[in-house]
């Protein structure tokens, strides 16, 4: 009893005296993960391309699933490999997955150092904190770093096609990326679908949402004409809307944030109140379209089409402009302010002429009520 006591006081002491250690480290990795956002992007289309091989040698084509992972046993090592399982359409059932390991090392030297001054750390409290509790921390470490790499991959890999990466991997019509310990909890990075649909489609995958509030998170929608239909408050984050026609669509409140709309058509849509954060809307074509309350926070717009949209100046100082060169693209936000100022002049011109008429009628009004008691 007297040791469990002592070994719970010097464990309780042990993790308040290496709290500062963990946050400075955190904030190291943070930044780092930031600044390599590109080299995790390359380390992931590396493995995909190293598992093209195995691949074809276990004859699992098409390619439907690839799951990344850093496995336990390679951590306790320190062995900062990644795993690239690549699998057929059975999924989870596929038990003979193709492999591809790439290297890390060097992505993960802070994650490597918390290590070691964690082990420094305990030499103190000898037999009472030992090798498994500091695997645990660093579990709990890795976690942390897995949602943080699938957040920056999320985004980082969104224009996958543009860049010409898995080019020589014989993927399916539909494949997925994931990234995580366990393939059924593991995150979405990528979710590619060129398979025809339908308008039936649209709308059963919208009653759908209804029911279950992800059903629209990541979906892809590739080449189709998509009309008459209203979503209020639906969740469509890192959706696809690919060389689309929308008409009449209204998203109202609607969260479609990192979502893509590459090459489509807007006719007569609404994006009333929605959180479009990231969307990329290069090469589309708009035509009485809202964006009035929007939160256009790093969203992509072609610059040509940019005067026509009726944006405020909040929103203005957030979109980013494509297509054209610099001078151009400063010609048509000048444009576009000067075309809001023109609208603020004339809003005020009108009311002071306003004003002034309504001063002219009641000037009148006066001169023949005084008028009237001469009479």
């Amino acid at each position: 009893m007297e040791k469990r006591m002592i070994r719970k006081e010097a464990w309780e002491r042990y993790q308040e005296e290496i709290k500062g250690t963990i946050q400075a480290y955190r904030e190291e990795m943070g930044r780092n993960l930031s600044g390599q956002a590109k080299e995790w992007e390359g380390i992931v289309a590396d493995a995909v391309d190293r598992l093209r091989e195995p691949v074809l040698k276990q004859r699992k084509m098409p390619l439907c699933y690839v799951h990344f992972s850093f496995l336990r046993v390679d951590l306790i090592r320190r062995d900062y490999r990644l795993l690239a399982q690549g699998m057929d359409e059975r999924w989870y059932l596929d038990t003979e997955p193709a492999e591809a390991v790439t290297e890390t090392r060097e992505l993960l030297a802070p994650f490597d150092r918390l290590w070691d001054s964690l082990t420094g750390q305990s030499r103190k409290y000898a037999g009472y904190v030992n090798a498994y509790d500091i695997r645990s921390l660093m579990f709990e470490e890795k976690e942390r770093i897995d949602r943080s790499i699938a957040c920056l991959l999320r985004w980082g890999l969104r224009d996958w096609k543009e860049r010409g990466l898995f080019a020589g991997v014989p993927f399916s019509r539909e494949w997925i990326l994931k990234w995580g310990e366990y393939w059924g909890d593991s995150e979405m990075l990528l979710h590619v679908d060129w398979r025809s649909k339908g308008m039936d489609a649209w709308k059963e995958a919208v009653r759908t949402a209804g029911r279950r509030e992800d059903a629209l998170v990541f979906g892809c929608w590739y080449k189709e004409e998509l009309k008459g239909t209203e979503l209020k408050g639906q969740d469509l984050r890192f959706s696809v809307f690919e060389k689309c026609s929308l008409k009449g669509i209204v998203f109202e409140g609607c969260n479609l944030e990192g979502s893509r709309f590459f090459g489509s058509r807007f006719e007569g849509c609404s994006f009333y109140g929605c959180c479009l954060t990231g969307a990329d809307f290069s090469e589309c074509v708009f035509e009485n379209v809202s964006l009035a309350g929007a939160e256009l926070a790093g969203a992509v717009f072609p610059a040509e089409s940019v005067p026509f949209l009726h944006l405020d100046p909040r929103q203005l100082q957030k979109v980013m402009l494509k297509q054209g060169d610099e001078e151009e693209q400063r010609r048509i936000w000048e444009k576009a302010r000067s075309g809001q100022e023109e609208q603020r002049e004339q809003r005020d011109w009108q009311g002071q002429a306003d004003q002034q008429d309504q001063a002219e009628r009641q000037g009148t009004a006066e001169r023949q009520n005084q008028q009237g008691r001469k009479l």
